[in-house]
């Protein structure tokens, strides 16, 4: 047998793939590579659309046989910054070399954390427009570098290899010291840059880009039309003087996460408490601070009055990592953590995105959180995703919800936890709201505003304390009637809140009805599936019993041992298929009577799904990282020994103390996840033989079923064990 090395070829089609088909949003364009500019250690970023009203778009002007450069005097985008710029090598070896990043995400560059490491934000500007000039310089260099793209180039001909499209170099003597990059972005493919709603959206999104909620002037942007690169107008500055107009005026909880969980409470600017607990969460390492604005009528007026635009519009909570956005969180339709799906079920007791205004910072230098390939779509709801959600809705939202709930109606009954503290009689609102904060949610309090009176918001009280001052009798009777009207009125209220709470349960229990009588099959399909394997198996099993009886009556030599020990693996691999088998009868459609074509992405994903239902407090998620790889998965395999290796891998997660478990598919390779105890060195050369194990009590069973499954579907597993989480890595052979 003759073997030869063979190599994968990049169609020049890759161009659109990393570029305008990824990116297809030209605000999100704009976004990336103004990221870009802030990586680069800028201080000013200048965004300019140029002679916008010029009619003739064909801004391409052939200067010279081997020179393309846009035409400066027809329409055309210049993104302009003053970081540490490019030479020749950097153009040749960084540049121009496809998802090549210097930026290792997370990483410090000087002062700042990189925000960008995928090495694809570059095509942003094939988004934009089809002819791209770069002209760059460092300040220790007396040259400027230029570099000419005709995008089109790359689409004439896919045969044609990636690295083969030409594209122009040319250099000039630049006696400055100065530091740039700048991209001139010619014959647009959007012709709308003229209208001002268009340039007013990409500047509010680009306000939003860093934190607006914090002061910060290292890095400033200017937008709008015909700037000056050099000194662009102060009126053209993005600013965001949302914090002073929040100042003072709203409800907050601010949260700072990591080793422990502290919260503080301020009402218009005062302090009312704040309280501590230990961090249990995997994002005891991830530091993260939150702060979270309630609007009030008053506040939401004077937002809209100061910003031009009403805070619905403007957005709900944004989160952001290492200080620069991830889309597309706090965009006014997105309902991070199903906030609105949640306020449908508790109406005024719940707070909904049209009611909170605020940001998550995360500040993430293991690259813990993880960003879709396609960069407006968030991040992959992985483990440390799925912790931030459950933090934030059980120690924040909930929080700032129960003290919105007691300053605007005093205590009432609400969810079967919450009465529970209700049911103190003789106890007043605000020693209730503390056992709310300390016995519920488990927190020390470290602070608690003195003389702090919640139970004068409550109305009846307040029409209470009225009538004490009130010496007219008629006057008196009057209040007492409003005080029942109120005090019915929120009876009747309550009972329709719990009317419809029992709806909701009737219509969840007969969706789920609905759903076991979809996945109903013909009687014979039951029995053929049933007859055919658990025959089978039960025969396995039992003459598997037998033999192992039998060599245990008669064991008198150390040898047989061995013999004895694999007779106990075959009963135990039996029972693993026969309860593995058993769930994918109830859960799926599938014939488990042979190999068959399946998805190994879609097969976990139902794995993932029925696992929820018991994780024993270990979180499983499941996702993938590009949808265009889903088909990479379609393999024919037998289904049955797919999920038993998925349960292999659950099981050995659990047994080892792991708190999450996270399943990445990726183009080639599965990413097995977790934060289970460390594998030490010694361990790692026989961890995958049969019969070892790193447990005193363990059966050394699983790791070997898991790697003779992929081993026969042409995989190969290995480990590797990155910031104190450990990677099994299944890769498909070439």
């Amino acid at each position: 047998m003759i073997l030869e090395k063979l190599h994968f070829k990049t169609s020049s089609g890759i161009k659109s793939i990393v570029g305008r088909d990824l990116i297809t949003d030209k605000f999100v364009a704009i976004f990336e590579l103004v990221k870009n500019g802030y990586d680069a250690g800028a201080k000013k970023v200048v965004v300019s659309f140029n002679n916008l009203h010029v009619s003739n778009n064909n801004t391409i002007t052939n200067t010279a046989a081997n020179s393309l450069l846009v035409d400066t005097n027809l329409p055309h985008i210049v993104i302009a910054d003053n970081g540490h710029g490019m030479d020749k090598d950097a153009l040749i070896n960084k540049w121009l070399y496809l998802a090549y990043s210097e930026k290792q995400e997370g990483h410090q560059n000087n002062e700042r954390v990189f925000v960008g490491s995928k090495g694809v934000g570059r095509f942003s500007c094939d988004t934009l427009g089809e002819i791209l000039n770069i002209r760059t310089k460092k300040a220790d260099e007396k040259i400027e570098h230029r570099l000419m793209i005709d995008w089109a180039n790359f689409d004439q001909d896919l045969q044609k290899e990636f690295g083969k499209i030409d594209v122009t170099y040319d250099l000039k003597i630049a006696d400055n010291d100065e530091q740039y990059t700048i991209l001139t972005i010619g014959k647009l493919r959007h012709t709308t840059w003229q209208n001002d709603d268009e340039q007013k959206r990409a500047k509010q999104n680009l306000s939003r880009l860093k934190n607006p909620f914090v002061e910060d002037n290292s890095f400033n942007i200017y937008l709008g039309e015909n700037l000056s690169i050099e000194q662009p107008n102060i009126k053209n500055k993005i600013t965001n003087n949302i914090a002073e107009i929040l100042k003072g005026r709203t409800t907050t909880i601010e949260a700072t996460i990591d080793k422990d969980i502290k919260i503080d409470l301020y009402d218009r600017g005062e302090l009312i408490y704040s309280a501590s607990k230990l961090n249990d969460t995997i994002l005891k390492s991830t530091p993260i601070f939150i702060s979270i604005n309630y609007l009030n009528s008053s506040a939401k007026n004077m937002f809209s009055r100061r910003m031009g635009i009403q805070p619905v519009r403007y957005g709900n909570i944004f989160i952001y990592k290492n200080d620069f956005r991830v889309m597309p969180y706090g965009e006014e339709d997105y309902d991070l953590f199903s906030l609105n799906l949640r306020k449908t079920q508790g109406y005024s007791r719940y707070l909904g995105t049209r009611e909170v205004i605020g940001f998550i910072s995360i500040h993430d230098m293991y690259h813990s959180f993880k960003e879709t390939t396609s960069r407006n779509n968030g991040f992959i709801e992985n483990a440390y995703f799925k912790a931030l959600e459950e933090i934030y809705l059980s120690n924040i939202h909930m929080l700032l919800e129960r003290y919105v709930n007691l300053i605007k109606w005093g205590e009432n009954a609400e969810t079967k936890e919450e009465i529970y503290f209700d049911n103190h009689i003789g106890k007043n609102e605000v020693n209730k709201f503390k056992q709310y904060i300390t016995k519920n949610k488990k927190y020390n309090i470290t602070y608690f505003k003195d003389n702090l009176d919640i139970e004068k918001n409550n109305p009846e009280k307040r029409l209470d304390s009225i009538i004490e001052k009130i010496t007219d009798a008629d006057t008196k009777e009057t209040i007492k009637k409003v005080k029942d009207q109120v005090s019915q009125l929120k009876l009747e209220n309550q009972e329709k809140e719990q009317k419809i709470e029992i709806r909701n349960k009737e219509i969840n229990y007969l969706n789920k009805q609905r759903e076991n009588l979809e996945k109903r099959r013909e009687p014979s399909s039951y029995s053929e599936q049933i007859t055919h394997h658990f025959a089978i198996m039960a025969e396995d099993l039992f003459y598997a019993t037998e033999n192992l009886l039998s060599i245990v009556n008669n064991i008198k030599e150390i040898d047989l041992r061995e013999i004895a020990l694999n007779q106990i693996y075959n009963i135990r691999g039996t029972q693993k298929e026969l309860s593995t088998f058993r769930d994918l009868l109830i859960n799926t459609n599938l014939d488990l009577r042979s190999k068959q074509s399946i998805n190994w992405y879609h097969q976990t994903q139902l794995y993932v799904a029925n696992r929820k239902k018991q994780t024993y407090g270990l979180k499983v998620t499941c996702n993938i990282k590009d949808d265009l790889f889903i088909n990479n998965w379609q393999k024919k395999c037998d289904i049955l020994q797919f999920h038993i290796a998925l349960d292999n891998f659950y099981q050995n997660a659990r047994e080892h103390e792991a708190q999450f478990l996270d399943i990445l598919f990726e183009e080639n390779k599965i990413i097995f996840s977790s934060d289970s105890n460390h594998i030490e060195d010694i361990h790692l050369k026989h961890i995958f033989n049969l019969g070892y194990s790193t447990k005193p009590n363990g059966t050394g069973i699983g790791l070997d079923q898991i790697k003779n499954f992929f081993d026969k579907n042409e995989c190969d597993i290995s480990i590797e064990q990155p910031n104190q989480v450990v990677n099994f890595i299944i890769r498909k052979r070439n």
